[in-house]
C-alpha cells in the first residue's frame, strides 16, 4: 500500500517502536531496525476487550452482513466499484453497507452506479454510525465484508467471520488464523470465502493482539524511553 513507504521510513527514524503483534517484532528485526523494539499488544484490542460487556448482541430479524468499502483501489474506478456493488447485492443475506464519505462521493458522480443500486433489493445503504453502534452491528451479523485494516482486527476480536476485498493485508495474523480471507469482489468468491471460514471459527482464536494491557505497556515503555534520554542529557 502507498502508506507503507511512510511507515518504513518512520520505523527506521524512530528510537522506540511499539509493536501490536509478535510477528511485527520479528518483521522489524528482519529489516535491521536500530531503534528499541518492544511488543505491547494492540490498543484496539484494549478498546474492544474493555467494551465487550457493554456490546449488545441483538438477535437479528433476518441474517445480514455488514460491509464497508473505502479504499481507492475499490472506489475510484467506476468498473471496480460496480463489481463491488454487484458482489454486495448478490449475496444470500441482506447487506448493511455503511457508506464511507469517499465511496459516497464516487456514487454521487456516477448516475449509472446509482441506477445499478436499484437492481439489488438486499443491499441497504446506510450512513456511518457511532463506534459502539457499529461494533454492535458487527457482533450481531453473519460476517463482515471490508477493505479496512481496523475493521479486520475488530471482526477478529469479536470472533466474527471477515472477508477482505483486497489482494493483501497489513494484518496477516487474521488471515493465518483462517478467520479472514482475502478475496476478489465477486458474489461466488465471497460466498465460498465465508464457507471456508466456518471451519476456522470452530477453533479457539489465538490472542495475537494481546489481552487488553497494551495501553499500560505503551505508557511504561514511553516513560522509560524518555527517562533514558534524560539521563543521557539528550532527547529520544
Amino acid at each position: 500500500m502507498p502508506e507503507e513507504l511512510n511507515r518504513v521510513l518512520v520505523d527506521h527514524l524512530s528510537a522506540l517502536l511499539l509493536c501490536p503483534t509478535r510477528s511485527a517484532v520479528e518483521q522489524l528485526k528482519s529489516e535491521g531496525i536500530r531503534g528499541r523494539v518492544e511488543w505491547t499488544g494492540d490498543l484496539m484490542a484494549d478498546l474492544v476487550i474493555k467494551n465487550i460487556q457493554k456490546i449488545k448482541k441483538r438477535p437479528a430479524i433476518r441474517p445480514y452482513y455488514v460491509a464497508t468499502i473505502h479504499r481507492n483501489t475499490n472506489t475510484d474506478e467506476p468498473a471496480r466499484l460496480a463489481s463491488v456493488l454487484n458482489m454486495l447485492g448478490r449475496l444470500k443475506h441482506e447487506v448493511r453497507f455503511m457508506v464511507h464519505p469517499r465511496t459516497q462521493k464516487f456514487l454521487r458522480r456516477s448516475p449509472d452506479l446509482r441506477k445499478r443500486l436499484k437492481l439489488y433489493p438486499k443491499l441497504r445503504l446506510e450512513k456511518p454510525v457511532s463506534y459502539t453502534h457499529f461494533v454492535e452491528l458487527m457482533a450481531s451479523s453473519e460476517g463482515v465484508i471490508t477493505d479496512s485494516g481496523g475493521i479486520q482486527k475488530e471482526a477478529f476480536l469479536l470472533n466474527i467471520p471477515c472477508v477482505t476485498i483486497r489482494p493483501s493485508t497489513e494484518w496477516g495474523e487474521t488471515v493465518r488464523s483462517g478467520r479472514n480471507v482475502l478475496c476478489e469482489p465477486s458474489p461466488q468468491a465471497v460466498s465460498r470465502a465465508f464457507v471456508r471460514i466456518q471451519s476456522a471459527m470452530r477453533r479457539k482464536a489465538p490472542r495475537v493482539f494481546g489481552e487488553g494491557k497494551a495501553a499500560e505497556r505503551t505508557v511504561r515503555s514511553i516513560a522509560a524511553c524518555i527517562a533514558a534520554g534524560s539521563r543521557k542529557g539528550g532527547r529520544s
